[in-house]
């Protein structure tokens, strides 16, 4: 992911690189998740028609209600099957990079179709970083 297309997210990702690298308390560290999970969102409210009636439980007029996260749905893959279409968002921000279409191997016996950007490749690269340094 280049440079250029993080200029949103700048401040999420050296957060990010801090929590992998250094570790940050408990309280900063739910206050990383609630800021990320409320910026998600409403992006998901705005741009996809299956997340905006998915999220609507926890949504609030002024935005997500953490308190009330638990009460939305886990999202099975027969559902992301079902669904895809009206998940998919047509326009995602630049600043999370080029889009583009992947599968699961199918484990299951039917491979899984899903989307993933460079921002998402970003974040899961770092993640399993600090997976494997555990």
């Amino acid at each position: 992911m280049d440079q250029t297309s993080t200029t949103e997210w700048r401040a999420t990702l050296e957060a990010l690189n801090r929590s992998l690298h250094m570790g940050i308390d408990k309280s900063a560290a739910g206050a990383f998740q609630a800021q990320n999970l409320t910026t998600l969102a409403a992006i998901a409210c705005a741009r996809s028609p299956f997340y905006r009636d998915r999220l609507a439980p926890a949504m609030g007029r002024s935005g997500l209600r953490l308190e009330r996260w638990e009460d939305i749905p886990i999202l099975t893959k027969d559902e992301l099957r079902e669904h895809r279409d009206s998940i998919l968002i047509a326009d995602p921000a630049p600043e999370s990079g080029a889009a583009r279409m992947d599968w699961t191997a199918g484990s299951e016996g039917e491979p899984l179709h899903y989307a993933r950007t460079a921002l998402s490749d970003y974040v899961s690269r770092k993640t399993t970083q600090r997976f494997m340094r555990w």
